[in-house]
């Protein structure tokens, strides 16, 4: 982590629509801002429920909350074109819980 967080330029969060957020270091390293807990837990992060976040290819990280249905929805639409492409990752969403990112099923 240490290594990671002297390599990581600063974090860029923009709002985008229906409650989502992006967030952005430079289009290498977004799949790797989860292992860092302290941005999960830190309470900046502010969201609609708990934390949900999308990493469809290893340069997007999107983030909503979990009680927000609309952005929900507009992330599954999202990473489903988004990871398709050479440096695709995952479709699926995940869900920030005690101390740790466990795999969204919520409909």
């Amino acid at each position: 982590m240490t290594n990671l967080r002297r390599l990581l330029p600063k974090i860029d969060v923009q709002p985008d629509a229906d409650g989502i957020l992006r967030m952005s270091v430079g289009g290498d390293y977004e799949a790797t801002l989860l292992l860092a807990d302290d941005i999960w837990s830190s309470g900046e992060i502010k969201v609609d429920g708990d934390i949900v976040v999308a990493v469809p290819d290893k340069s997007v990280l999107f983030v909503t909350g979990s009680r927000n249905r609309t952005g929900i929805a507009r992330l599954r639409t999202m990473v489903a074109k988004l990871a398709t492409g050479p440096y695709a990752l995952t479709p699926a969403l995940f869900v920030y819980r005690d101390g740790k990112f466990v795999k969204f099923d919520a409909d």
